[in-house]
Parts: structure tokens; C-alpha cells; sequence
């Protein structure tokens, strides 16, 4: 199996996505993917671009077993916008807006939540940042 397909199969076990839904992405029909798999075509190859941008990784990342740091450092642009976002803040708010994703992360993978400290006394003396739009709230202590 070539590697750039292998990659493929890898990347929809690893983000958990359908072969049809890149199907869709790419305009193609889901047996166009099955042909992919038994060898019958190769016109994945042509896609790289669009099967990159599928999965939010470089082509590169896409071609390559081993790729280069570059690659590896490479950040989707969604990944950029939330960094752009978060260096554009005030050191205070970096760290109430750490906690919130972080807290927003745990309850959408159904960890446990484990108190996250912030710098900075806390407004109401409890140890406990309030609630604010349900994100920030009990678990959040300041330290």
C-alpha cells in the first residue's frame, strides 16, 4: 500500500471520521475511496491538497512517515486563530481563558474535573472563580 494512502486510512481511524464524510469533502462517491483501498486507483494523489485540508495537517504530513519539525509545528488555521486570539490578551484574562478551554475540554471528553489554578485572588474569597456563561465556575480555584 502506497504511503499517502496508508496515511489516509490512518488519519480517518485517528480522527475518528467516515470515509464517507471524505467523500463528500472531496466531491467524490464513497467508491471512489473503496477503489483507493484495493488498488484499482490512485487518484487520491491529485486530491493531496484538499485530503490535507480535510484533515487540517500539511501535505507533507499527508506524503511523508517521518516529517519534518516544520511539519509537525504546523498549526491549522483554526489552531492560529485561537493562539492569535490568546496572545492578544491581557495576562489576566490568558489565564481565566486557559482555564475555560480547559474546563470546556474536560467536560466534552467526560474527564473528571481536577481544580485548575490561576494566579490572583479570587473575587469572592471561597478559592473558586465564579460561574461566567457556565464556563469558568466550580473547580476553577485561584491560587
Amino acid at each position: 500500500m502506497y504511503i499517502m494512502l496508508e496515511r489516509i486510512l490512518e488519519l480517518l481511524f485517528e480522527q475518528k471520521r467516515s470515509q464517507r464524510e471524505l467523500a463528500e469533502f472531496l466531491g467524490v462517491n464513497q467508491q471512489t475511496i473503496t477503489d483507493w483501498k484495493s488498488g484499482k486507483t490512485r487518484t487520491y494523489e491529485r486530491m493531496m491538497p484538499e485530503i490535507a485540508e480535510f484533515f487540517g495537517i500539511s501535505t507533507e504530513l499527508l506524503i511523508s512517515r517521518e516529517p519534518s519539525l516544520a511539519a509537525l509545528n504546523q498549526l491549522s488555521e483554526d489552531e492560529q486563530k485561537l493562539l492569535d486570539t490568546y496572545r492578544s490578551l491581557e495576562e489576566d484574562d490568558r489565564y481565566i481563558a486557559l482555564a475555560n478551554l480547559i474546563q470546556y475540554a474536560r467536560a466534552v471528553s467526560g474527564e473528571k474535573e481536577n481544580p485548575i489554578r490561576v494566579p490572583d485572588g479570587d473575587v469572592d474569597g471561597d478559592g473558586v472563580l465564579p460561574p461566567s456563561g457556565g464556563m469558568v465556575g466550580s473547580g476553577v480555584k485561584r491560587s
